[in-house]
């Protein structure tokens, strides 16, 4: 589910859950949106392994807890992920757009007299021989 459905779709179960007159039963991957509920069952093979509140299932540092911490670092990766190739993006399509950048990275230079640097190697040439 993408951030936007993924919001409108914790939105709803909010509402419902402050109207107080429903007992809403949530299976959920991710971890956000069970947060705020009343009571978490975490089940592992069929079993349930912990129940409680999140804080306090963080707080036992258990299953729940390691799933958490888990979903959070794939999480990060993602968005450092998507900050690195961003970056690379904007690199790739900068590279000489902009006629100042270019200016800075290679300035201009006076242009070379090839027939004089020539003519410059030749006398240092003949200099040698004639010694």
């Amino acid at each position: 589910m993408d951030a936007e459905s993924e919001h409108q779709v914790q939105q709803a179960l909010d509402n419902l859950i402050e109207n107080g007159s429903f007992c809403i039963i949530v299976i959920a991957h991710r971890l956000s949106t069970i947060k705020n509920a009343d009571e978490i069952i975490v089940m592992e093979k069929g079993e349930v392994k912990e129940r409680g509140k999140h804080d306090d299932l963080i707080a036992l540092g258990g299953v729940y807890k390691n799933l958490v911490n888990r979903q959070l670092i794939i999480e990060n990766l993602k968005k450092e992920v998507a900050k690195l190739e961003k970056k690379e993006d904007e690199s790739e399509n900068s590279f000489f757009t902009d006629p100042e950048e270019s200016e800075k990275v290679l300035p201009e230079q006076e242009p070379v007299n090839l027939d004089v640097a020539r003519g410059t190697q030749e006398s240092e040439k003949d200099g040698k021989k004639q010694s």
